[in-house]
């Protein structure tokens, strides 16, 4: 679970879903950043 949250955190992931929702006409996604990055440190601990 770790690994796969810290995939989701990088900033390039979120930047893809960004551009593919703009390709495709999908509404912008809500930025997951603050709350994956806490779930990360959390999970680290």
């Amino acid at each position: 679970m770790l690994r796969r949250l810290e995939v989701a955190a990088d900033p390039r992931t979120e930047r893809y879903w960004q551009l593919l929702s703009a390709v495709n006409g999908w509404p912008a996604p809500e930025s997951l950043a603050p709350v994956t990055a806490w779930l990360v440190t959390a999970l680290r601990q």
